[in-house]
């Protein structure tokens, strides 16, 4: 109790928007039942947005509670600098409310996306051009460029374009915002094992510590690996959920036991907060990236994967999406149209021409076509070119989204 009494206010407050935020999180997965739905690795891409938006809430009060400090960043000729930290402060606290409860996501990671290129643009680019020798200034550039790509790869997540096709520019703009890093990450872990592993800052990791620079070397060695994967885009998505666990192995066992002992300082709190925000960024990544078994196949096959293709009306985006027009739905309906009839499996008026071959794109690519788990018998509609099938095959699970 005596502890927890001598933590300063400024401390307090920022532990506890961290919590509120990460509690939040916790609270929409288990509502949403997202944790039920996914399956392996996919479990922890649920957390990325809780990763990045717990700590983002943490610094976001630190604008409130330090604003002369945090004002102190800014340029000198930008003007009203208490105006812009206070603005910032609230920005990320909303931003992080946000992500977490899926209330205006995408809007919310376009705002942050744009905020930390100009971060980059207007501190971490100008400050690492005047000491270009300081490997501490671009370590901070290559933080704040990562923290950009996260976000970016969620909002490439509502893109009519990457629902279709699970890709996006935005999506590839963002790996390699996060490969380059990655990699750069590594040398620098190699070559300065004696400072804390994750992002390679001014803090020496401390002697106390159990395993001491292993942990370093350990991080170097797979980054080293993702971030090449993830430059080639090889396996990428599997990659970048690898960066993003050996972030997390590091943040627990590396980065919470000296939050612990600095737990009086902001030191402490916000290179642990650091920490899990660039795992949350990484496994945002991770989430737009297309998946293993699907990459190296051609689109037509992407789509009629049994287990992970999504319903017709998912995949035509919907209308918060960037696609604001009816052209994509009707296109996405003559594409799908077009691929069941090639198969010779589509529906023709209201009877089957055939037995449907055993295949998940048979007849839920066919327009007009809804696929419900109760009985093989056809139904038919009230138009004659469409017809509602009802089929015992189940209903497939979706392909994961941040979304």
């Amino acid at each position: 109790m005596i502890a927890l009494v001598a933590i300063p206010r400024e401390v307090a407050w920022s532990y506890f928007m961290f919590a509120l935020v990460l509690t939040v999180g916790v609270a929409a997965i288990s509502y949403r039942g997202d944790w039920h739905n996914a399956r392996g690795l996919d479990k922890l891409l649920l957390f990325g947005p809780l990763f990045y938006a717990a700590p983002l809430a943490g610094f976001g009060t630190e604008h409130f509670t330090l604003p002369q400090v945090i004002a102190s960043f800014i340029p000198a000729w930008i003007p009203w600098h208490l105006f812009w930290t206070y603005l910032v402060g609230a920005s990320f606290i909303v931003a992080a409310f946000s992500l977490v409860t899926g209330i205006q996501r995408r809007l919310s990671a376009s705002l942050l996306a744009v905020t930390f290129v100009l971060f980059v643009i207007l501190m971490d680019a100008p400050g690492w051009a005047r000491h270009p020798r300081d490997r501490f200034a671009l370590a901070l550039l290559f933080r704040e460029l990562s923290f950009s790509a996260g976000p970016l790869a969620l909002a490439a997540t509502f893109s009519c374009e990457w629902r279709q096709r699970g890709t996006h520019v935005l999506a590839t703009v963002a790996r390699y915002c996060i490969a380059v890093p990655v990699l750069y990450y590594s040398l620098e872990q190699i070559l300065h094992a004696d400072h804390v592993p994750g992002i390679p800052l001014e803090m020496v990791t401390p002697q106390w510590l159990f395993g001491h620079a292993v942990w370093t070397y350990v991080a170097a060695a797979a980054y080293a690996i993702a971030g090449a994967l993830l430059l080639l885009n090889k396996r990428s998505r599997t990659a970048a959920t690898w960066v993003g666990l050996t972030v997390l192995v590091v943040e627990v066992l590396v980065y919470l036991p000296i939050a612990v002992v600095e737990r009086t300082s902001l030191e402490g709190f916000n290179y642990m907060a650091d920490t899990l925000m660039y795992c949350g960024t990484v496994l945002l990544l991770a989430g737009a990236l297309p998946r293993p078994a699907l990459a190296d196949r051609p689109l037509g096959e992407q789509h009629g994967q049994a287990s992970h293709t999504p319903d017709l009306q998912s995949v035509v985006c919907p209308p918060q999406s960037i696609c604001l027009t009816g052209a994509c739905r009707v296109a996405a309906l003559f594409d799908f149209a077009t691929m069941a009839a090639l198969t010779r499996s589509a529906v023709n008026g209201t009877s089957r021409s055939r037995t449907p071959v055993a295949s998940a794109m048979a007849l839920p690519m066919a327009a007009g076509t809804t696929v419900i788990a109760v009985s093989p018998a056809p139904v038919a509609g009230t138009s004659a070119r469409f017809t509602n099938v009802i089929s015992i095959e189940g209903t497939s699970i979706p392909r994961y989204r941040l979304v």
